[in-house]
């Protein structure tokens, strides 16, 4: 009877998204590195490119999806972020002189690209974590939260493209 008990109690924990989604990552350069962290309904890709130009394809292979996604892009600057899932793509960059200002846009259904704000389901939050805020960071990442539109979507793959202004 205990182990029933307990069998029910794993399948109740399974079936509520308990256990952490699993990922096929696939990085366009072979010298770009990405791994991945599970905590707390949070996935984390921590990417690092020596070139500053690179890619990656990310499958869900199993488990839900996370609360939020989280990129960590060990860049020195972002002159552009490219996110594609089903019919959607959403682009990003942070503005390299004066304050290190964040531009999104997004092209939907194959429209016209349009500008986002913040209260899209698109926008797409970006930080800079570093010492200094300013560009080109000499440590730290560029941290980007990919939008709820994902989320929602509740989409199993989508690719993403980087350019660093100092490549």
């Amino acid at each position: 009877m205990k182990s029933l008990v307990f069998l029910l109690f794993v399948m109740a924990i399974s079936s509520c998204g308990a256990a952490p989604p699993a990922y096929n990552i696939t990085p366009t350069n072979p010298d770009d590195t990405i791994t991945y962290n599970w905590a707390n309904g949070l996935a984390t890709f921590d990417i690092t490119s020596p070139r500053g130009i690179g890619g990656a394809d990310i499958v869900r292979t199993s488990g839900n999806m996370p609360d939020r996604i989280f990129l960590r892009l060990r860049l020195k600057g972002l002159e552009s972020l490219k996110l594609q899932f089903e019919n959607t793509e959403v682009n990003a960059a942070i503005s390299s002189s004066g304050a290190a200002t964040a531009h999104v846009r997004a092209r939907v259904n194959g429209g016209a690209e349009m500008e986002i704000t913040s209260e899209s389901e698109y926008w797409m939050p970006i930080e800079i974590v570093s010492v200094s805020d300013k560009i080109p960071l000499v440590d730290g990442y560029i941290q980007v939260e990919l939008p709820r539109a994902l989320y929602e979507s509740d989409a199993r793959q989508f690719s993403i493209e980087w350019v660093d202004f100092f490549r």
